[in-house]
């Protein structure tokens, strides 16, 4: 499993994977200002006639686990990580290195041959 990080000024439509955390599926952002936030949600059980396959003949073979929970928003809390966190996207592979929770610099990981 992973967590997933954005950045609101760098690649801003992007959703990037992270093993660098507790790889609980949790969700992470960095701000404008280079602050780097968690976002703490615990997850709900959704009745079955709010599932998206609920009066279908594929809800009794099996679809009836699809959209079973959803996430409920908690908080945003600051994290105060001291270090390299290293991430893969759509538009690759970085690394970026934080000093107690601020955003220091980004770089690309480049591959070698």
């Amino acid at each position: 499993m992973y967590d997933t990080i954005t950045f609101a000024a760098f690649h801003p439509n992007e959703i990037f994977q992270t093993k660098c955390f507790g790889c609980l599926m949790e969700r992470y952002s960095v701000t404008e200002d280079g602050i780097l936030m968690y976002h703490q949600e615990r997850l709900e059980s959704v009745p079955e006639e709010q599932r998206p396959y609920y009066g279908t003949p594929e809800f009794d073979k099996g679809w009836s686990v699809v959209g079973c929970v959803k996430s409920v928003p908690i908080g945003d809390f600051i994290v105060s990580h001291h270090g390299d966190v290293s991430f893969i996207g759509d538009s690759g592979e970085y690394t970026a290195r934080f000093s107690h929770g601020k955003l220091e610099r980004i770089w690309q990981n480049l591959k070698e041959n």
